[in-house]
């Protein structure tokens, strides 16, 4: 994939590539790094992502969006901030905004086992019924012992073409992190399936061939003592509980919760019922508290 960078605004063989512009931006920065995350949706409907990130109420966005496919979207100029690391911190280094590339790629996140072949999450994954899905469980102390959707060629592909574009525009890129490196204990994306190392040696001018992608769904790996995500204090209770982006049904649909989910409540309204909470997946949202039982 040909990608190049004119004005600030990214070109995929001479063309501009879709733009949908995102209001959840500040002021003008001079990138340095770049930062990898994963969206928590569904991986074959972008639509989904982009427009919840392109939506005042998101208050975040990353600068692009890369589906499934390996389509890429831009929300926003690549010398702009956008809202894509929150609270975040790495050495010696805070507000990752001011100075972050935030690349989003379509990934459910981590998944929990149902059936054979079909997983769960914040969509249902079945390997059974599309072969382009792989599957592996994977467990690090950053990430949890868990299920986790590997990413498609095409999707790394573009992914690894995008970071040498941006490093080939802004020589000041010099660091490459995932969203879990910037926000520990809080966020898992991207997922460890993810070839990060890759990205990094390709901002360095050290990269080589692209690690081989995932042939067949592993044995499960020995559990390893993995740092807590989050700290959940209640427990979904509907079979499906709608995530939503504000505290009532007139907001958007982020995802779903499956039954017997751990979640963690950060606020209640007392007078609506609503719950600001953070899945195990690293996304937040409101759902209503009729829906789970509180610790």
């Amino acid at each position: 994939m040909n990608l190049t960078i004119q004005n600030h605004l990214l070109f995929a063989g001479g063309k501009q590539v879709p733009y949908r512009a995102t209001p959840n931006r500040s002021g003008i920065m001079n990138p340095d790094t770049i930062i990898d995350h994963d969206t928590a949706s569904n991986p074959l409907d972008p639509s989904g992502d982009i427009g919840w990130l392109t939506m005042p109420v998101a208050s975040a966005s990353a600068h692009v969006v890369i589906d499934w496919r390996g389509g890429i979207t831009q929300l926003a100029p690549f010398n702009v901030q956008c809202w894509h690391a929150g609270p975040s911190k790495y050495g010696n280094r805070y507000n990752f905004n001011a100075f972050a590339i935030g690349i989003e790629h379509d990934n459910p996140g981590y998944l929990r086992k149902i059936g054979e072949g079909i997983y769960s999450g914040v969509c249902v994954i079945d390997t059974n019924r599309n072969s382009e899905f792989r599957v592996a469980r994977v467990a690090t102390p950053e990430h949890g012992d868990h299920y986790w959707l590997a990413y498609s060629e095409k999707q790394i592909a573009a992914s690894a073409a995008l970071h040498a574009a941006l490093k080939a525009a802004y020589p000041a890129i010099n660091t490459v992190l995932g969203h879990f490196h910037i926000c520990p204990g809080r966020k898992t994306d991207t997922n460890p399936l993810f070839p990060l190392s890759h990205m990094q040696a390709i901002v360095r001018g050290e990269a080589g061939e692209l690690p081989p992608p995932i042939k067949t769904k592993p044995e499960p790996q020995a559990p390893v003592t993995a740092k807590p995500s989050f700290l959940p204090d209640a427990t979904v209770i509907a079979d499906s509980l709608n995530l939503r982006g504000g505290p009532g049904i007139q907001f958007a649909v982020k995802g779903a919760i499956p039954y017997g989910t751990r979640i963690d409540v950060q606020e209640k309204d007392q007078l609506t019922g609503w719950l600001r909470v953070v899945t195990p997946f690293g996304a937040t949202g409101y759902v209503h508290g009729g829906f789970v039982r509180l610790d």
